[in-house]
């Protein structure tokens, strides 16, 4: 007999059914961010600015971390969540750049 079949499962399936909650949240949030990011993909176009400036990386990261901390959210984790972010922001400036 498994240990899951010992105990009520109640009060996990309402844990799970709010991580499911939060998760949806997230996404859209996550769908907000991009058409922020479509939109000053369009502006540095019409500017001629470029995508990745190093500058502001650096400090929207410290600011996230420092945001992660008071959190206390593992930093390494934070960091590894928003170069994944970055990266895909990145990614999708270049391609309306680049008329893709």
């Amino acid at each position: 007999m498994s240990n899951e079949s010992k105990y009520d499962q109640r009060p996990i399936q309402g844990l799970r059914k709010k991580l499911d909650e939060v998760d949806e949240e997230l996404i859209k949030i996550i769908a907000l961010r991009i058409e922020i990011i479509q939109k000053m993909g369009l502006l540095k176009k019409e500017n001629n600015i470029n995508v990745l400036q190093f500058e502001r990386w650096n400090e929207v990261l410290q600011n996230r971390l420092d945001i992660g901390e008071h959190y206390k959210i593992n930093p390494e984790f934070l960091t590894a969540v928003f170069k994944i972010i970055h990266d895909e922001s990145l990614r999708i400036q270049k391609g309306i750049i680049n008329n893709e």
